[in-house]
Formats: structure tokens, C-alpha cells, sequence
């Protein structure tokens, strides 16, 4: 899918959780799906998107959406 476009469907979306300042897609060749990062105006308004789509097909094309506050290293190893 063309990034572009690919920002504007998740801009859509997740729209509806509450105001967006920033999209930022990376399409690394070395993995095989984009990953991107979302800004949300407050903390609630990106808690109920987290919650709203984690771990679901939202863009109905059988893959999942992984969703989670931007952790460093550190806070994801301390995790496991």
C-alpha cells in the first residue's frame, strides 16, 4: 500500500479516538510490514485508541495491529 495513502486511512481512524498531531510510517525493507508512530493531543485520547485496536484486523486485511505507549529498550526488556 502506498505510505501516503497508508497515513490517511490510519489518520481516519484512529481520528475517531481524538486529535492526531503527528503520523510518522517507516516502511523498513528488512521487515515485512510497515511499523508507524502516532501523537495523540493527550494521554486519554491515546489510551483509548490502544484499547480500541490492539491486537485487531482493523484495516480487514488479516493482520493484526500491534499498540502500546512508545517504550525505550530498557522499559520493553523489564517487561518480558
Amino acid at each position: 500500500m502506498e505510505l501516503k495513502k497508508l497515513e490517511a486511512e490510519i489518520r481516519e481512524h484512529f481520528g475517531q479516538y481524538g486529535k492526531i498531531t503527528s503520523v510518522k510510517i517507516d516502511k523498513n525493507p528488512k521487515f515485512p510490514r510497515p511499523f508507524g508512530y502516532l501523537c495523540f493531543d493527550n494521554h486519554a485520547d491515546a489510551q483509548k485508541a490502544i484499547d480500541a485496536v490492539n491486537n485487531k484486523d482493523v484495516f480487514n486485511n488479516g493482520q493484526s495491529l500491534f499498540c502500546d505507549f512508545h517504550k525505550t529498550k530498557g522499559e520493553r526488556i523489564r517487561e518480558w
